[in-house]
């Protein structure tokens, strides 16, 4: 009776780690991996920086921005389930995130949508060099932010 039992235990742990390993060596957003930053200043001082890590079933996003010294954050996963991506944006002053349905993806870009959500309703991110461009929009308007990619003394 414990030989099936174990056989079946190890039969699902097997697909579990073989389905982690399958999405770690997908390299579909390895292009936006690392630190970007953004400075304007005007009335005020902002700084944005937003950092991606690949994890083992995701690419995780963390967003800082500073505003006169008053720091919010927002937390970001692009996450494969069944052959399709989803972008997850979880402000720090939402309860819960919001998903969007990556609907396009290429080299070096890719567009996410939600249109039942307010307002952003897509979400797109291009890459040229070490230039970062998200943008954010509905049918009324259109937002773009560059970024620069951080160079770390690491790397």
């Amino acid at each position: 009776m414990k030989f099936p039992f174990l056989f079946l235990v190890f039969l699902l742990l097997s697909c579990n780690n073989s389905q982690n390993n399958k999405l770690h060596q997908d390299n579909t957003f390895n292009w936006l991996l690392g630190s970007w930053q953004r400075s304007m200043s005007g009335d005020s001082v902002l700084n944005h920086n937003e950092s991606w890590e690949k994890g083992l079933t995701s690419y995780n996003g963390l967003g800082a921005t500073n505003i006169d010294g008053k720091i919010t954050l927002e937390h970001m996963t692009l996450v494969k389930s069944y052959d399709r991506w989803t972008y997850e944006a979880h402000p720090e002053q939402n309860e819960k995130a919001t998903s969007f349905v990556v609907t396009d993806v290429r080299d070096s870009f890719f567009r996410c949508e939600n249109n039942q959500h307010d307002f952003p309703k897509y979400i797109e991110y291009l890459r040229r060099n070490d230039s970062l461009f998200a943008s954010i929009g509905d049918e009324k308007q259109r937002i773009t932010f560059a970024f620069r990619k951080q160079v770390s003394k690491y790397e």
